[in-house]
């Protein structure tokens, strides 16, 4: 158990750290409003994970609904929540939403693949393909990190940058499940509903802000 909470406080320490660069390189927040938003982050992030771990469980034991405080996580709730928090805050720091979400989502990936070996080391979320599932998730999410930062230091679009961010992780959660041992069929239902409306946003967004680019190039050229 004093693993499994080491590994997540340093997920979510070396989760900052790589916010803390990629902001130190795009420049988007000052040093006080990342810690600032940081904060904001987790406190919706944790809330998130545990209405997700509520919603998805409510067919196994409904006395998660009354204890909220002391029910468990869940990961995909948590990156509702995230998704929520950039659409919220940015007025707040008075920053374009995109510029949050190329320091967050990304980043996502990160926090992903290191809890998903607390998660191996405190026995849940269990399934196996040849090794066990948590430790598939974990190389697979570290790797599209891996992919995002290389997209994100060879200065491409921030739409795509995005984008796939959200497609990556929603595409590995969406098939990775399929392995996953859930205790009802209601769970795992739930579990791919939510993955495939994140999967549909990353579409969402591309083309909405792809309008946006679009239009701002015509504008241009109108000058």
């Amino acid at each position: 158990m004093i693993l499994f909470i080491i590994i997540n406080f340093l997920g979510i320490l070396l989760t900052f750290f790589s916010i803390f660069l990629l902001n130190k390189k795009h420049k988007i927040l000052s040093s006080e409003n990342i810690i600032l938003s940081f904060i904001l982050f987790l406190i919706f992030f944790f809330a998130f994970s545990k209405i997700g771990f509520i919603l998805i469980n409510l067919k196994i034991d409904m006395k998660v609904t009354i204890y909220f405080i002391t029910s468990n996580h869940a990961f995909i709730g948590g990156y509702i929540g995230t998704l929520i928090f950039l659409s919220l805050v940015c007025k707040l720091f008075n920053c374009k939403k995109n510029d949050l979400m190329i320091l967050y989502l990304p980043n996502m990936l990160l926090l992903y693949s290191i809890l998903k070996i607390g998660c191996y080391i405190n026995g849940c979320c269990n399934g196996k393909i040849f090794i066990p599932i948590q430790i598939v998730e974990s190389i697979l999410n570290f790797i599209a990190y891996i992919y995002t930062i290389y997209l994100i230091l060879n200065n491409k679009n921030k739409i795509y940058i995005v984008s796939n961010s959200i497609l990556l992780f929603g595409l590995l959660r969406l098939i990775l499940s399929i392995f996953r041992i859930y205790y009802s069929s209601y769970t795992f239902i739930i579990v791919e509903i939510i993955c495939l409306f994140i999967i549909t946003y990353s579409f969402i967004y591309k083309k909405k802000n792809k309008v946006h680019i679009n239009y701002f190039l015509i504008s241009s050229r109108n000058l």
